[in-house]
């Protein structure tokens, strides 16, 4: 039951669980901050995403539970995000909770429509907590009357109706929506033209029947059967005909790149539909007469689009259609969901100036990530693989960026006025490399359910690089909260102790820690014998000091609980603590003796008449007076630290004068882990500085974990900072009895080192080399400017912030990151990093966490993929590996430093991507010159280029062989195969990949 009050949420509330709203970045409105303190909360609120909710217990108030809701993102909010908000106080409100208190969450700080906010708000409570008790409380009164009048005014719709209507009747406000509705031109001509040409395609149906059984019986993939008929034969002409239409209706087409005319490379959809399945099904369809039944669904819908634009939608998915059509439109039946989503946008005023243009657009709107939760159910799932689902992701134009020039350091210096600075060579606090956008990433995935451990992550750079300052960024973005977990640190008291030392169940904690953070600083332990016991020992007691302080007494009580008698802890403990309020009794003691002789009769005899009539005030106070003081030193001592030296019944482990006990090693870290760590949120284990190590250190650290991964600490992830030349290197040297018995391995993998290094890492994240742009951003930062012109004026900051918060509330309606990277976004940013680099951060993570809450693992689409480059890859773990890395680059993209990737499609990603996987040398000899004087180039974009022309000089595989050997150096350790050499020269079937776009796009 729902109802509402006109009265703020205050201490004393009545409710099982109150809500209170928080925003994205973890700060609460003042109100809402104090009653933080009277509920008991001191420490830092944690960041959230929209629509996020925290559950915690309190015992401060009447209530049981806090929930903070994540209802604002930078003054703005939406509608789904407060749907979100009560779809996730289901899923986890403790059974306990039968009565609920919440504001009107969004109507605030969020500028959500007050009234709106309401029935959404009761409409969802209503579906998904009919049992519980409800009370809203409305502050603001010509609120609540407005709510009084409109009574039953919404009744009959759903929730996710109310989102959908809501959200929809400010659609046109987005920009791209008020693009599309004025264009003149139908979006998609070409793609129009181009099916005409296959309709209108003429031949026999034998010959589009010999075609088919051919394809059928080569079972090859489309882009090798093309080849099989010489260039200028019909067959060779209608194929590529075909291929070119795919090129304009699928964006994971093949040959996009040549094939798609438009500047933009735009699509009708992203489809996971198999390239093979869509050539087969085109050629099908012209054997049969172009008969429409013969084609599955999503290929059908594509051809009725384009042949009728005006009268059908981009959603190409039958399912996809199916499931608005259930959940937005009271499940009406599918042949007639065309024309109910028409009819309903036409019905908010939403015709195009070119009524071709409609169903692209409705489509579109469909797709906006706070309407696509609505009815794709299954994002309300934790990343389910979909399979044969076509997404429809309608890309607008980008943008070109014009040349930059070339930045020199010290032009640069020689042009300003500088102040005096010195700057210390420790890891960076403020992020001036981009790397803020890999630490996002990382912890996203870490965070979320696209990852599980146990999972090794390796930040591959040299020396100097910024290695450390990433992992720390990682670090922040997974436990922001950490620095201040001292601070928010309060004694335990004896009353504490003494309650769980008897207490029956000892075996729960308050709070177990949530990806807790740990760090191996690796070159603190340089001799072989201390590495393992060093590691466990770092892991147990980081964990244990981000414990509570109860929490922590409890983790070594239960830690050494198997070494010693429990019984003698709660002796002393006891002991301890009388000894501290022996005199306080003693004192009681003498004043009830003294009481008891002063009432006897005997005694009153001897006592003067004033003082007989006045006994009970004479004999009263004192006692009472005594038993208050006795009272008050009882409940200070309750409350005060325990001074006892509990090292005599535990001690940590002193692993370090221990070395050799493997198996007490492990079996302490199994404990450890098991007590202080959340199941669903594993430990992550940061080492550092691996390449500064001895050579035996790093073999046996690699060894450690190795171990630690595939035993006790199985679910933990590993984030680990080297230089793979030293690596390898000490690994080559640890190993070298081995190796010279291990010939093929060392063909394969160039040496012993590499090919533990790559078993070593699931996920290996090589740090680019700095772009001119970032030069100069970091000698800004290093060497700021006196000259106060340069100052933007405070009125000027405020029209930037607002005209910022306006793009930001457009971009989130985006489906795809060709949206993202627009120009007036980078006009913006150029001025607002000069004042508030932050907001810059802050709209960033909202891109990454709209696109990870978005993501669906979409099995055809990586099967096209696996397929294409299948030749290349030679091993089950060099999948892994490369599907690792795709996903990695899949996120990247929606970044700043990643938008060079937006016009590249995934094919081409895809065998850049290989390289990184199976021929890192390269990577590194063109990245950091591990090559002295081979590539004879300054930097990497010369060295890459001096690569790709030395293998296009070739003519083959064997003069390639014979022009390597002309400049081969001496000690020369990478190599390149003839995999690597077909690859980068190209053929007539595939283009050759350049190194020299690798680097230019961002990634190297």
């Amino acid at each position: 039951m729902v109802n509402f009050v006109t009265s703020p949420i205050v201490a004393t509330t009545k409710a099982d669980m109150i809500v209170l709203p928080q925003s994205t970045r973890g700060t609460l409105s003042d109100p809402f901050q104090k009653l933080l303190y009277l509920f008991g909360v001191s420490d830092p609120i944690a960041t959230a995403d929209l629509g996020g909710v925290t559950i915690r217990p309190v015992t401060a108030t009447n209530a049981k539970y806090l929930a903070l809701a994540c209802s604002v993102n930078d003054f703005t909010s939406t509608y789904t995000a407060i749907y979100r908000i009560i779809h996730n106080l289901k899923a986890d409100c403790p059974e306990d909770v039968k009565s609920i208190a919440m504001p009107l969450l969004g109507a605030g700080a969020g500028s959500l429509e007050p009234n709106k906010v309401y029935n959404l708000t009761v409409a969802t409570l209503n579906e998904l907590l009919p049992e519980k008790e409800i009370t809203i409380h409305i502050v603001d009164l010509k609120t609540a009357e407005q709510i009084e009048k409109m009574n039953g005014e919404v009744s009959g719709k759903t929730a996710k109706r109310l989102v959908f209507d809501y959200t929809t009747d400010d659609i046109k406000a987005i920009s791209w929506v008020e693009e599309q509705l004025k264009m003149p031109e139908f979006y998609f001509e070409r793609a129009k033209q181009k099916c005409s040409q296959y309709y209108d395609h003429q031949g026999e149906r034998d010959f589009y029947n010999a075609i088919l059984d051919k394809f059928k019986e080569s079972k090859i993939v489309f882009s090798k059967f093309l080849y099989t008929f010489p260039e200028g034969t019909p067959e060779f002409g209608f194929l590529t005909l075909c291929g070119e239409l795919v090129a304009y209706i699928d964006r994971s087409a093949y040959n996009k790149a040549v094939w798609n005319l438009y500047e933009d490379k735009r699509t009708l959809a992203r489809s996971s539909v198999n390239q093979t399945r869509w050539i087969e099904n085109l050629i099908a369809f012209k054997a049969s007469g172009q008969e429409y039944d013969t084609l599955p669904l999503s290929i059908r819908n594509a051809i009725l689009y384009l042949r009728q634009p005006s009268e059908n939608l981009t959603m190409l998915s039958a399912r996809h259609r199916m499931l608005v059509a259930k959940e937005l439109f009271g499940g009406i039946a599918q042949e007639e969901i065309t024309y109910a989503i028409g009819d309903y946008f036409r019905s908010k005023g939403l015709i195009c100036a070119n009524p071709e243009n409609n169903g692209s657009l409705y489509s579109r709107i469909l797709y906006i990530p706070d309407l696509k939760e609505l009815w794709n159910v299954e994002l309300e799932r934790d990343y389910i693989s979909v399979p044969l689902s076509d997404i429809a992701t309608n890309d607008s134009p980008l943008v070109e960026d014009e040349p930059a020039e070339a930045f020199e350091i010290a032009e640069a210096i020689r042009q300003r006025n500088l102040k005096l600075l010195m700057h210390s060579d420790i890891y960076a606090k403020e992020d001036l490399l981009h790397y803020e956008t890999y630490a996002s990433i990382v912890a996203r995935l870490i965070t979320s359910k696209l990852s599980s451990p146990p999972f090794n992550i390796s930040i591959m750079a040299p020396w100097g690089k910024g290695k450390t300052s990433l992992m720390r960024f990682i670090e922040k973005r997974i436990n922001p909260n950490l620095e201040n977990r001292e601070k928010s640190d309060k004694p335990v008291s004896y009353l504490k102790l003494i309650w769980w030392s008897l207490s029956k169940d000892q075996r729960d904690f308050n709070r177990p820690l949530e990806n807790p953070v740990i760090w191996f600083n690796a070159w603190k332990f340089q001799k072989s014998e201390q590495v393992w016991a060093g590691l466990a020992d770092e892991i147990i007691l980081q964990l244990a000091a981000q414990l509570a302080p109860l929490d922590r007494q409890k983790f070594w009580f239960r830690l050494n609980i198997s070494r010693v008698d429990i019984s003698k802890i709660k002796w002393e403990l006891g002991l301890s603590f009388l000894r501290k309020i022996f005199f306080p009794f003693i004192y009681l003691l003498i004043t009830g003796l003294l009481t008891y002789i002063f009432s006897s009769d005997s005694f009153s005899e001897i006592l003067p008449d004033f003082v007989k009539n006045n006994s009970k005030a004479f004999i009263t106070l004192p006692i009472v007076a005594g038993i208050l003081a006795a009272a008050q030193r009882v409940n200070l001592e309750f409350s005060k630290v325990p001074d006892i030296d509990f090292s005599k019944f535990l001690s940590r482990p002193e692993y370090r004068s221990k070395t050799g006990y493997l198996h007490e090693v492990e079996q302490d870290l199994k404990n450890a882990v098991k007590l202080a760590v959340s199941i669903d949120k594993p430990a992550v284990i940061f080492i550092d500085d691996l390449d500064r190590c001895s050579p035996n250190v790093i073999a046996d650290v690699v060894e450690a974990i190795n171990a630690f991964m595939t035993g006790e600490l199985s679910n933990c992830y590993f984030i680990i900072g080297q230089d793979p030349r030293i690596v390898t290197a000490s690994l080559d040297a640890a190993y070298e009895k081995i190796s010279a018995k291990l010939g093929k391995l060392e063909s394969e993998h160039s040496t012993i080192g590499r090919f533990f290094l790559e078993k070593f890492s699931q996920l290996t994240i090589n740090l680019p080399v700095m772009s001119d742009d970032i030069k100069r951003s970091f000698v800004d930062a290093l060497l700021p400017m006196i000259d106060e012109s340069s100052i933007i004026p405070l009125d000027r900051q405020q029209q930037l912030r607002g005209e910022y918060e306006a793009l930001q509330r457009d971009i989130m309606t985006r489906t795809d990151p060709f949206e993202i990277f627009t120009e007036q976004k980078e006009i913006l940013e150029k001025e607002i990093k000069k004042f508030s680099p932050q907001l810059i951060v802050n709209l960033q993570d909202e891109i990454l966490a709209s696109a990870f809450r978005s993501f669906q693992v979409d099995d055809n689409e990586l099967e096209n993929i696996i397929i294409d480059i299948g030749e290349y890859l030679d091993s089950p773990r060099t999948i892994k590996r490369f599907l690792n890395l795709f996903l990695f680059y899949h996120f990247f993209r929606f970044t700043i430093p990643g938008k060079g990737l937006l016009t590249i499609e995934d094919d081409i990603l895809s065998r850049w991507l290989i390289i990184m996987v199976r021929w890192p040398l390269l990577v590194q000899a063109i990245q950091w010159d591990t090559e002295k004087g081979f590539f004879e180039g300054s930097d990497c974009s010369e060295r890459a280029e001096k690569f790709d022309d030395f293998i296009q000089k070739a003519e083959n595989y064997t003069h390639y062989q014979t022009l390597l050997e002309e400049v081969k150096k001496e000690g020369m350790t990478w190599k390149c195969d003839e995999d690597l050499f077909e690859l980068c020269k190209g053929s007539s079937r595939q283009l050759p990949v350049k190194i020299s776009d690798i680097i230019n796009s961002g990634i190297w």
